[in-house]
């Protein structure tokens, strides 16, 4: 489902929780981008980075979201800001907010944002890759789901 504001277009997806949905979802939010920011091979060098950092966002927030509700569902909701001026206010960033949501479960995980694993760990390190990649990270623990959200931002002047 696509819907705009003045200065902002979302869209929503919807996936199994399986490892071959990340594919997917990775693919519809960086479609969903480049479409909404018309970009092409012509676009700037920022704006390309802008995607692929979207990319790994999604790809990390949606393994966490598989490895808390497995065999479930997850959805992703992307909120793109084209970085056109508006109210007479001069360019804005580019600003892409990208949402993970699963339903809670009776086994919910604290999310650990800003600890860094042990070094030897095989796993833990997403949130911490998120963290690097994103503007600004947060998340909300409501009683039906956990939302984890990461927003990613360039500037338009670039």
């Amino acid at each position: 489902m696509t819907s705009r504001t003045d200065d902002r277009e979302f869209r929503s997806f919807d996936y199994a929780a399986d490892v071959e949905s990340i594919a997917m979802a990775r693919n519809d939010a960086a479609g969903f981008v480049m479409e909404s920011l018309k970009v092409d091979e012509s676009s700037g060098e920022l704006v390309h980075l802008l995607v692929d950092q979207l990319r790994l966002v999604v790809s990390e927030l949606c393994s966490n979201a598989i490895d808390a509700a497995p065999g479930r569902w997850f959805r992703v909701e992307i909120a793109v800001d084209d970085g056109e001026p508006s109210n007479g206010q001069p360019g804005k960033p580019y600003g892409v907010s990208c949402s993970v949501t699963n339903p809670a479960d009776d086994d919910r995980k604290n999310l650990r944002f800003g600890v860094a694993p042990d070094l030897l760990a095989e796993r833990g390190r997403g949130l911490m890759i998120v963290e690097r990649l994103a503007d600004r990270t947060w998340a909300e623990q409501t009683p039906d789901a956990t939302i984890v959200t990461a927003e990613l931002s360039v500037a338009a002047s670039h």
